[in-house]
């Protein structure tokens, strides 16, 4: 058992010093790649590029299809000839078809373009604009029909002359890597890396986060400044965060009140879209007149209104608080439950939507990935099913926080932050793939599905006492006597490690900061209270000091 529990620590601890490698050298890579869009279909399988860019005859270069779903390549391409400023290519796709290419014409006051359900499209749609070869904004589809869409322009796209959108929201292109300095060192500090890791310990047996952590506490650094620095800068992702998602969750939820009342989708995306900058402005303003106004952090300030304060625990005894704690369990069995089954449904179509054996390296890990989700939403629901039946022999739930910052803390991470996160990106996805090629990108891939294993393991390893806003006892086995917070450390963590290779609009790096923030302040909430609910809770904090990543925080 003490093997085993050694065996977690150095895979936790060794997976989230690669995280700090691919962060540091992410920037670099990105610097280092073109990336031409493919601007016009030939057919089913061949496509023209809108810059040869010094392409050869015979180069084989990644296709990407870079949306909020798709951000590993998605197929190849070989250079077949190259003509003057464009290139003629044959594609290879793993997985996705190249995106079909519709003209856009105006019908009174209304636009069309030729791509309709018979493509995929589908209302709320966001698709890629192109004058010639050029990508110049994003079209809205309102309505569609069979073999038609018709779609909200921006106002200042001009004339509709050489004017055609692309099947999918952001252009299918070809990103071409080229910097062998780079993939040198990379390859040189990955492992370096894992040799000084595993040295280190088998040298000092201790573990080197823990020696840097406790040396890093020993430096004299100005605490004040620092958090004023700290405060200063998080207005921006806090501000972000807080301005956004309200109205792109009024959005989100008109759209689902639209379709399940009416059968049909009423759709206020253009009119979020206009709203969102001056929500944001506004929240901004709010953020820094409380910290400078009142000399304290709106962030700590916003925590403390989130922290549990003993509110919302059923105060019957015996019988009476264990069936009532069941009763009230029911309703949030019924609502994040209800919405895991929804996940896994979409997991499992995932999975079997790539065959077996899959087409190539990269799609067995998208397949791996989507696996592992589906495994890890059936630890879940194994979670909540237990809760559900245990009172058939007597066993109840120590205790519910059931209150409305309980909800909220816990919904604005799955399903509603979630959700709306995935509603938002698609209107702010940049333009080029980070992470394309070279010893980081096998780094990324493989760290992603370390991380998604490690985090699946930390789901199983709760088994029957998972649950959320619930007190089932103390885990304190394997994962979590390495840390206290083990399954939103390295959820986290993974989510930022699969979705890097798409972090090259500004807004990504907000949205996983804040996928961080959340989980901050649900751990917190959660430390108050077990604190409250759970005595034996204060001792495993007092073994277990570390929250998310063992000797730094």
């Amino acid at each position: 058992m003490q093997l085993l529990t050694g065996a977690v620590k150095m895979a936790y601890e060794l997976a989230f010093l690669l995280l700090l490698t691919v962060i540091v050298f992410a920037p670099f890579h990105a610097a280092s790649t073109a990336h031409l869009p493919i601007v016009q279909t030939i057919d089913e399988s061949r496509g023209v590029l809108a810059k040869s860019n010094g392409l050869q005859a015979g180069e084989r270069l990644p296709l990407y299809r870079f949306n909020y779903s798709t951000k590993t390549p998605i197929g190849t391409i070989v250079v077949e000839r190259v003509e003057d400023d464009r290139a003629i290519v044959a594609l290879q796709p793993s997985r996705f078809s190249l995106g079909m290419h519709g003209k856009i014409v105006q019908d009174g006051e209304d636009f069309f373009t030729s791509l309709g359900a018979d493509f995929g499209v589908s209302p709320d749609q966001y698709l890629t604009i192109f004058r010639g070869t050029s990508v110049v904004g994003q079209a809205h589809v309102v309505e569609v029909e069979a073999n038609r869409s018709r779609i909200d322009l921006p106002r200042d796209i001009g004339p509709l002359e050489d004017l055609h959108v692309s099947e999918f929201g952001t252009a299918t292109q070809v990103a071409k890597y080229d910097d062998s300095l780079l993939s040198t060192v990379e390859a040189v500090v990955i492992g370096a890396l894992a040799v000084g890791y595993f040295g280190y310990r088998a040298m000092r047996r201790r573990s080197p986060l823990i020696a840097c952590g406790e040396y890093i506490r020993t430096l004299r650094v100005p605490k004040k400044t620092i958090l004023w620095v700290v405060n200063i800068a998080g207005g921006i992702p806090f501000s972000w965060f807080l301005g956004t998602m309200p109205v792109f969750l009024f959005s989100y939820l008109t759209v689902e009140i639209s379709r399940l009342l009416f059968s049909n989708v009423i759709s206020l995306r253009p009119q979020i879209d206009s709203l969102v900058p001056f929500s944001i402005a506004a929240v901004g303003i709010g953020y820094y007149a409380f910290l400078f106004w009142k000399r304290r952090s709106p962030i700590l300030a916003f925590w403390q209104f989130l922290s549990y304060k003993g509110t919302g625990v059923i105060k019957k005894v015996g019988f009476a608080r264990g069936f009532t704690n069941w009763a009230l369990h029911l309703v949030i069995v019924y609502f994040f439950a209800l919405t895991l089954v929804g996940f896994l449904a979409g997991d499992i179509a995932a999975v079997r939507s790539f065959g077996w054996p899959p087409p190539s390296l990269e799609a067995f890990f998208e397949q791996a990935k989507y696996a592992l989700w589906a495994i890890t939403v059936a630890g879940c629901l194994i979670g909540y099913g237990f809760s559900v039946v245990s009172i058939l022999w007597g066993r109840y739930i120590r205790s519910l926080d059931f209150t409305v910052t309980g909800w909220l803390t816990n919904g604005f991470n799955y399903p509603l932050f979630g959700v709306v996160i995935w509603q938002m990106t698609p209107s702010f996805t940049g333009a080029d793939p980070i992470v394309t090629a070279g010893p980081l990108l096998w780094l990324v891939l493989v760290l992603g599905l370390f991380f998604n294993l490690l985090y699946t393991l930390s789901i199983l390893n709760l088994w029957t006492m998972f649950d959320l806003m619930t007190d089932k006892g103390v885990r304190s086995s394997f994962f979590y006597r390495t840390v206290r917070h083990p399954n939103y450390a390295l959820e986290a963590g993974m989510f930022f490690v699969t979705e890097l290779v798409g972090l090259s609009a500004g807004v990504h790096w907000l949205a996983i900061l804040m996928f961080f923030f959340l989980y901050w302040i649900r751990s917190e909430r959660e430390d108050n209270f077990m604190q409250y609910s759970n005595p034996d809770y204060a001792p495993y904090q007092k073994a277990v000091p570390w929250k998310f990543v063992p000797g730094v925080y």
